[in-house]
């Protein structure tokens, strides 16, 4: 499977993106490729909803970031990507 834009978000999240407009712009654009995609799992499943959502709320000062459980689901995830 090809990574898609959710999985590159999610990536640009764990390196530590910052610019929280850029982000949410990101999701959206994200949200509407999964729309349009033949996909392995329902957008509520994805591993990397959680990452990304993690990620949103430390740059709002309303967490603490991704969980350790979520970040290893997404990193399981991606070794199932094509380069």
């Amino acid at each position: 499977m090809k990574p898609t834009k959710l999985d590159a978000l999610a990536a640009a999240c764990n390196a530590g993106a910052c610019n929280v407009r850029g982000l949410l712009h990101s999701l959206n654009l994200a949200v509407i490729e999964h729309g349009e995609l033949p996909t392995v799992h329902p957008l509520r499943d994805h591993p990397a909803l959680p990452v990304i959502f993690g990620h949103l709320s430390f740059l709002c000062g309303d967490g603490i970031g991704p969980s350790t459980p979520a970040l290893e689901k997404f990193a399981q995830h991606t070794t199932t990507l094509e380069p």
